[in-house]
């Protein structure tokens, strides 16, 4: 069985492809070149930190960021795609916050953007908007 961590990973990739389903999902991949017609969401898989950790039982308790990276299609305003993204990613945290039971708790922080510029190409609107996944795990 895989871990916890993986478990909770797998589970916010389902939620992202199922609030975003037109975009293009990639996990842990560099910023594509060209972007898909539906968009692209680029998830990273993030760094759980240090937990907090109870003795008896010995439990661990990790708050998890997870990060992902959206970009709007080509042709797209960024300003729309992007809040629509945003809308619907947090419809999806509130309707699913503990990720059917594997997490105590999913929270949306509010998105940050970017614009990046690609060699020989018009530059692109991201937005990096963070889940924070709270879990624990008994090992």
């Amino acid at each position: 069985m895989a871990s916890v961590r993986l478990q909770v990973l797998d589970r916010v990739q389902a939620l992202v492809e199922t609030a975003l389903p037109n975009a293009d999902f990639q996990r842990n991949e560099p910023k594509p070149e060209d972007l898909a017609p539906g968009g692209v969401v680029n998830m990273r898989d993030g760094d759980p930190g240090q937990p907090d950790i109870l003795m008896s039982p010995l439990t661990k308790t990790y708050n998890h960021r997870i990060s992902l990276e959206l970009a709007p299609p080509a042709g797209a305003d960024p300003v729309v795609w992007l809040d629509a993204a945003n809308t619907a990613l947090r419809n999806a945290v509130r309707a699913d916050r503990t990720l059917g039971g594997l997490a105590e708790w999913l929270e949306a922080e509010e998105p940050v953007t970017d614009d990046v510029d690609q060699l020989g190409a018009p530059g692109v609107v991201w937005a990096e908007i963070g889940l924070i996944a709270v879990y624990t795990t008994l090992d």
